[in-house]
């Protein structure tokens, strides 16, 4: 099941609704000589912007088109309230129904169509459908009869099954990758900024705690010359009996 999109933020000169591969490389222009250069970007707002964005676990609502394989991306309208730049809005077409249609009565308005979901439509809004023996099209709502029918300006042939895909939307979102990439790159930066601040912060303590070691060697080579000459000044003492026993055990103590 292929999805279309019709882009009117951005200009595109190649869509594609599957993936591209290739065996060479991709490039993209960056001569400074087609830009107007603002300024270096702030490395440590960009690690702040980085560590909010969540990385989302999902699988498509379209598993026809998708499969059923899990992803570990980004989502665009998370990234948007970080990196707004980052976002393209196109109109597009959304899954918001994805299911059979529960019945479909044909009349001279139009086609009455039945879902078991709220499908949540308006009048004028373009919804995909694929029709049994006749394939993919948009019918245009004529009139909305309640939360789960509404009314098709075409005629469908009520003998053929009828899947609703979902209503095309103008404010799609979709993400610039490559402007996620410069922001890591940003942030990787500020990171290592950060690591070669901690390792002279690490340097510095380490010749600190080198010197104090010294010092307090020193300090106990010192006490312990000291603690043998009183040992053996008061043994002098006692030899002359300038200090009785008395004395001596206090001066021991």
């Amino acid at each position: 099941m292929v999805q279309t999109s019709k882009f009117i933020d951005t200009k595109v000169s190649l869509y594609a609704s599957e993936s591209i591969l290739t065996d060479g490389s991709f490039l993209a222009v960056s001569d400074k000589r087609i830009k107007s250069i603002k300024g270096i970007s702030d490395k440590r707002e960009d690690l702040k912007k980085l560590l909010n964005i969540e990385i989302t676990d999902y699988t498509m609502i379209d598993s026809i088109e998708s499969g059923v394989r899990p992803f570990k991306k980004v989502i665009a309208q998370q990234v948007e309230s970080i990196v707004p730049e980052v976002i393209n809005i196109n109109k597009g077409t959304i899954p918001n129904v994805y299911e059979l249609a529960k019945s479909i009565s044909i009349s001279n308005e139009g086609s009455t169509i039945t879902t078991n979901k709220v499908h949540d439509f308006s009048v004028g809004d373009l919804i995909k459908v694929i029709i049994e023996n006749d394939g993919e099209r948009y019918v245009k709502v004529k009139r909305v009869i309640d939360s789960n029918r509404f009314l098709t300006e075409e005629v469908l042939d009520s003998k053929n099954k009828v899947f609703i895909y979902g209503k095309e939307v103008d404010d799609l979102r979709s993400v610039d990758y490559d402007g996620l990439t410069t922001l890591n790159i940003s942030a990787t930066q500020a990171v290592y900024d950060r690591v070669v601040g901690l390792e002279k912060e690490n340097s510095i303590l380490t010749k600190q705690l080198s010197t104090t070691n010294e010092k307090l060697i020193s300090t106990k080579k010192e006490l312990s010359s000291t603690k043998q000459k009183l040992d053996n000044l008061i043994k002098l003492l006692n030899k002359s009996n300038i200090l009785n026993k008395d004395d001596t055990k206090v001066l021991i103590k």
